[in-house]
């Protein structure tokens, strides 16, 4: 009976980040772009990619992204694959250099810190953080796999892969990022050279 308990108890435990969650939504100011919203412990986060552009250099053409600073200091987006029906979707992608200049007032864009926090409420690394995170998963965060763009200008991994920029630099070419995979189905943080485009999820102040 006293076996029955406890394990009835860690399983409320791990899943007091679902029956806790609160949904809501957030409109940006600047463009009128409304954004649903959802709270995993004590994080507020944005349910959808981020789809600001005003003020960044909009880059189509691959060799001038490829000639973006070799500094990784170029701001710079790009729709997924180039086509912008899929800002509908997938919000677009970002340079580290844009993602940190995107957040309107009152959010900002995670740091790899506050990224671990949400996996550890998602249960760790790997495979059970992806199923909560992907659309219809449990944490309402309803990540989309819309692949990113590579340094050297091309479209790679649309509906197998998508990563979210971090605040956190490495070094001074490369910066922590939030990762899943879909053919492995796994989420985790690692890093890539700054000039990659990804997408973001910015989280509140």
């Amino acid at each position: 009976m006293k076996n029955i308990i406890l394990i009835t108890l860690l399983i409320l435990q791990t899943g007091i980040y679902v029956n806790a969650q609160q949904k809501g939504t957030f409109t940006d100011s600047r463009d009128g772009h409304v954004y649903k919203t959802v709270k995993i412990g004590n994080q507020v986060w944005m349910a959808e990619n981020l789809n600001y552009t005003q003020g960044i250099p909009y880059i189509t053409d691959k060799t001038a992204w490829v000639n973006l600073d070799d500094n990784n200091s170029d701001a710079a987006w790009c729709y997924c694959a180039n086509d912008p029906e899929n800002s509908n979707k997938y919000g677009v992608l970002y340079t580290y250099a844009a993602a940190l200049k995107v957040a309107p007032k009152g959010w900002h864009l995670p740091t790899k810190e506050e990224f671990e926090t949400l996996l550890n409420q998602l249960g760790g690394e790997r495979e059970e953080p992806y199923k909560a995170l992907i659309k219809g998963g449990k944490s309402d965060l309803n990540v989309l796999l819309g692949g990113s763009r590579s340094k050297y200008g091309n479209f790679i991994n649309i509906g197998l892969t998508t990563g979210f920029w971090s605040a956190t630099e490495l070094n001074n070419t490369c910066a922590w990022y939030y990762y899943l995979f879909k053919n492995i189905k796994e989420a985790y943080i690692t890093n890539g050279n700054k000039s990659v485009g990804f997408s973001v999820r910015l989280i509140k102040d």
